[in-house]
């Protein structure tokens, strides 16, 4: 199993979080996967939700057809606050396929992360401000 997660401290409560992770256009804005979102497997109001994924466009070269893959938004209130992490979690068919994400992968897959989580703390401060 290949995995990438990040997580990042917001200032703002975990039902504040939600309304955006929850909310479809929002999520289209702030995570760089959900354009790929095929699907809910787990939902758990004002707590997580794991989608079904497609390969990121990013990672278009490697056929997806082999590759079960998930990502989840875990919101854990923190202080007066919320800490929201991001997991994606990619099960190739194979060992050799397995070793070959893990070494072109890994690194888009981590970026997005990050690149998604600073987009939603500023989704949510822009909120916060207005």
């Amino acid at each position: 199993m290949i995995k990438s997660s990040g997580e990042r401290y917001i200032e703002a409560r975990c039902e504040q979080v939600w309304m955006v992770v929850d909310d479809e256009n929002c999520r289209a804005r702030w995570l760089s996967f959900a354009d790929q979102i095929e699907g809910v497997t787990v939902y758990e109001p004002s707590t997580s939700v794991t989608f079904v994924t497609q390969e990121h466009p990013s990672l278009a070269h490697m056929s997806s057809v082999d590759c079960a893959a998930t990502l989840t938004v875990e919101l854990i209130p923190e202080g007066a606050g919320t800490r929201v992490r991001i997991l994606a979690a990619r099960e190739p068919s194979g060992r050799l396929r397995a070793i070959a994400m893990k070494l072109t992968a890994q690194r888009t897959l981590d970026r997005h992360i990050t690149i998604s989580l600073d987009q939603l703390a500023q989704m949510l401060a822009g909120r916060s401000n207005g």
